[in-house]
């Protein structure tokens, strides 16, 4: 651009997504713009690999993680990705792909454990910090640091993230056309028979905490698919079945609790 103001960034970013290029670089920031649809050549093997090259400058989210992690070998101090935007506008996403380029990168050079943990840590904080909003099905409500140790040879030595201002309230309150945190909907809808029986669990229609919303499925989502997603992932970041077992009890004491009806015109109440 030879006159760089808000009006040519705007029309340079508009022209490029009306072509389904949805990343824009200006200097050291990457402008991106929720699709919301599937590009499927944006995220493939091949575009992860053709980044792997450092002199590869194309704007895309896979160039900013190389950057960081390049710089990070060069430079043996730590580097930063900082991530913000309007509800909807696919930070999430943008995460996601953050981690998965930093786990590929780093794993050529040896074991794949630890880049596989860090990158199935994403489904179990979606089910337990995501819900649907009436802006975004798939809306962060929570903050997350995450910090990433390397070690001299550019390999993932182990991972640490910090969450933060969870909105605990949606799990008893939420407006109408929202939803609840994911993992309520994955457990009624993925659990076996024998689940069913040992957790009590009845249809989510049936629960306060979940009906009050309006909303209970969501389009092209498979709640019960996920839901096998996130016990897989727990596994794999090493929860024993026990541990797993404890956790979804909970989760139906939660909506339980929520059917609960105290008369405030009783006796015992007044006291």
């Amino acid at each position: 651009m030879s006159h760089l103001t808000e009006a040519s960034i705007i029309d340079a970013v508009l022209n490029r997504y009306n072509r389904d290029l949805i990343y824009t670089k200006i200097g050291s920031l990457l402008i991106a713009v929720n699709p919301y649809k599937e590009i499927p050549s944006l995220y493939t093997e091949e575009a992860v690999e053709a980044f792997f090259d450092p002199s590869n400058k194309s704007p895309h989210i896979y160039g900013i993680a190389a950057q960081a992690y390049n710089l990070l070998r060069k430079d043996h101090i730590s580097h930063s990705i900082l991530v913000t935007g309007e509800s909807g506008s696919g930070k999430t996403e943008t995460t996601k792909c953050i981690v998965q380029f930093l786990a590929q990168i780093s794993s050529r050079g040896g074991s794949q454990v630890i880049e596989q943990q860090i990158i199935n840590a994403n489904p179990i904080l979606e089910s337990f910090g995501n819900a649907k909003t009436v802006m975004n099905d798939n809306s962060s409500r929570f903050g997350k640091f995450i910090s990433a140790n390397f070690d001299s040879d550019g390999n993932i030595t182990g991972a640490k993230i910090d969450t933060y201002l969870l909105e605990k309230s949606r799990v008893v309150q939420m407006q109408g056309g929202e939803r609840s945190y994911h993992i309520f909907y994955q457990l009624l809808a993925g659990a076996t028979p024998e689940d069913r029986e040992r957790y009590h669990l009845h249809p989510a229609s049936s629960y306060r905490y979940l009906n009050q919303g309006g909303t209970l499925d969501l389009p092209a989502v498979d709640d019960a698919q996920n839901y096998h997603n996130t016990k897989r992932s727990m596994q794999i970041l090493g929860l024993s079945n026990e541990e797993m077992h404890q956790i979804m009890a909970v989760l139906s004491a939660i909506l339980h609790l929520g059917n609960i009806v105290c008369d405030p015109s009783t006796e015992q109440a007044q006291q």
